[in-house]
């Protein structure tokens, strides 16, 4: 079984992600995912106000846990009253692409609750 566990203390936050510098005036959250005692990847999100910012994606897994990662950090980002979400990191630009994000300019963004719909849901 996989674990998604939230990571919300900022002293953790910078021992998961040393090379990242972090503003006191934002306010932070990651999820690290792991099963089994394997290691899997991590997530790194800043919100700010309404607005969220994806800064990196690391894992060793496959597009379904680059997607579980990122539902992850967009339902915490949400439930600190984020709505626009945003990723410049476009290693995994088909995941991103499949939620629903949109590419402009080299960044992607999208409103946290269309995101979070199942395709099911999603209406073209």
């Amino acid at each position: 079984m996989i674990f998604y566990k939230p990571v919300k203390e900022i002293e953790e936050l910078k021992k998961l992600f040393p090379d990242r510098l972090f503003d006191e005036k934002l306010v932070y959250g990651g999820y690290v995912t792991e099963g089994s005692g394997e290691y899997f990847g991590k997530i790194l999100i800043e919100i700010n106000a309404y607005r969220s910012k994806i800064i990196t994606v690391e894992t060793n897994g496959d597009k379904l846990m680059v997607e579980g990662l990122i539902r992850a950090a967009l339902t915490y980002a949400g439930n600190r009253n984020a709505y626009i979400a945003e990723c410049g990191d476009c290693k995994f630009e088909d995941v991103l692409l499949m939620l629903g994000f949109e590419k402009e300019n080299g960044v992607f963004t999208g409103e946290i609750p269309e995101l979070l719909q199942g395709s099911c849901c999603k209406s073209d």
